[in-house]
């Protein structure tokens, strides 16, 4: 058991110890008090221990956000192990990956995720060199029965691991996270410090494996005494009646999300009484949809962070403007723990960079890529380029990876998209640089539409914005992007399909 070390499972006890009976998970029909979800973790992290399991242990859980997840999560921290999520949309070759990297000694496999993922899963578990033993749950009570006999992994996690959490691997391999206890308190608390409010009551939808369901979902609502209430799978059609039906107070997604929910149903989130904040981060909101909702009542508001720094560094104000939440992340929430370093001498952007208790112990077993990620001074690179405004908000301006130079000077995507989102037409843009005999690189631009709109007038509307050497060479309007499973822009896959002339 995690002993001396303030974890997620403890503020759990502590809130079941002085108001048992408060609802902490609504699953289905299934509705757990902090009561019922404390007995839950302190038996399933003794059956784990009885089990033959030590601490520092890794145990990983296929399946959807739900009442599972969340106890599977804290007992096996509790139990001094470290917990890893793996998405059932996962290939075979996803989760062989995340197995041989991570090591469990103990794989739940929640039933609802369904025979072909659990088939995936289970052969995937074939090709290790030490198979694990892999318990099939029905619900969060299943994971007391019958645990096997297993056996820890000859190397084990120092003790102040609480999760292993993989990158998207958009720019090489998966890398796992070792993400703190401190810093996962640290993070909640720095994300209830923001949304705190009586009875928050937040949907539960994101997947398992990612930061935004495991720490701005899940940990964040827990520290507050919130209900969670899950839904497996994102059902845009069905989110606004579980909004009203369950009094939903915050609803945090990635704007992708949102904006499908509104495309799918019709709903304005003024409709649903009880809401009161609506966040989203992991990347920009058109201006047109915070101008169709600024001003009706609910708390527009969005946030940065990463994998690497567990939760949120960044937060808007409660009285932003408009062009504040479509342009920036907002103020650092911890000024002295946050720097921008600038590319070149005299260039107004630079490499966001962070440290504090929140950031991760390292990669596992990458000490070279653990070393690239921190400067010798102790920071973290976030491979982020930012800018800060004169008052205070920073605005992204694309990745350290992303930035190109065309014709000499520096471009970063971001500033061009912010430039094409302005117009009224365009729902959401992504740029990417491509090769140029003459400029070196150019910038290509996708663009999504409300609307019927030309190419020539969105140049024309992007030029009276932006320098010349920065308006793309190329614009292309279209119905979708290819995403991520988190709902990002999957701009590594856009410039491999127009490199692959497939936007010729």
């Amino acid at each position: 058991m995690t002993s001396g070390v303030d974890t997620i499972a403890r503020r759990v006890f502590r809130i079941a110890k002085d108001d048992p009976l408060r609802e902490a998970v609504v699953d289905a029909s299934l509705r757990y008090s902090y009561r019922d979800l404390a007995q839950i973790i302190e038996a399933s992290s003794e059956a784990l221990v009885l089990a033959g399991l030590r601490p520092g242990f890794r145990a990983a859980f296929l399946g959807m956000p739900g009442a599972p997840f969340i106890a599977s999560t804290l007992a096996v921290q509790n139990a001094g192990g470290v917990w890893m999520g793996i998405n059932p949309k996962y290939t075979h070759d996803e989760i062989a990956y995340a197995l041989r990297d991570g090591e469990p000694s103990i794989i739940f496999a929640e039933a609802r995720a369904g025979e072909a993922a659990i088939g995936r899963l289970t052969a995937a578990a074939r090709t290790l060199q030490r198979v694990p033993p892999i318990v099939i749950v029905d619900s969060a009570r299943d994971l007391v029965d019958n645990l096997p006999p297993c056996i820890s992994p000859d190397q084990v996690l120092v003790n102040e691991i609480g999760l292993l959490v993989y990158t998207s691997g958009t720019t090489g391999e998966p890398k796992g996270a070792c993400l703190t206890h401190r810093g996962i308190v640290a993070a909640a608390d720095l994300y209830a410090e923001r949304y705190a409010h009586p009875n928050l009551r937040s949907l539960l939808n994101l997947p398992v494996n990612h930061v935004g369901s495991l720490i701005d979902l899940t940990a964040s609502a827990l520290v507050m005494g919130g209900t969670l209430i899950a839904m497996p799978e994102f059902d845009p059609v069905a989110i606004p009646e579980v909004m009203e039906m369950e009094r939903i107070t915050l609803l945090g997604q990635v704007p992708a999300m949102h904006l499908a929910i509104e495309a799918a149903t019709g709903y304005d989130p003024a409709d649903i009484a009880s809401l009161k904040h609506l966040v989203w981060s992991g990347a920009a909101m058109p201006e047109s949809w915070i101008r169709a909702h600024y001003g009706k009542g609910i708390e527009l508001s969005t946030c940065y962070g990463q994998t690497e720094c567990t939760g949120s560094v960044t937060f808007t104000s409660p009285d932003a403007d408009i062009h504040t939440l479509a342009a920036s992340i907002g103020r650092p929430a911890r000024p002295q723990e946050f720097r921008i370093v600038p590319i070149e001498p005299g260039d107004p952007a630079g490499e966001i960079q962070v440290r504090g208790d929140m950031m991760m112990h390292g990669y596992l077993g990458r000490r070279s890529a653990t070393a690239e990620a921190m400067t010798r001074d102790g920071w973290l690179r976030t491979g982020d380029l930012g800018e800060m405004h004169d008052d205070g908000n920073i605005q992204i301006v694309g990745r350290l990876k992303e930035m190109y130079k065309s014709g000499g000077y520096n471009v970063y995507p971001r500033e061009v998209e912010i430039a094409l989102e302005a117009h009224e037409a365009v729902q959401a843009a992504a740029v990417v640089s491509m090769p140029d005999p003459h400029w070196q690189e150019v910038g290509w631009a996708f663009v999504i539409a409300k609307e019927d709109v030309a190419t020539d007038e969105l140049l024309s509307f992007a030029r009276a914005r932006l320098a010349n050497f920065k308006l793309p060479k190329r614009l292309f309007i279209g119905q979708s992007f290819p995403l991520l499973p988190i709902g990002k822009i999957d701009k590594r896959a856009l410039k491999a399909a127009a490199e692959a002339g497939e936007y010729a």
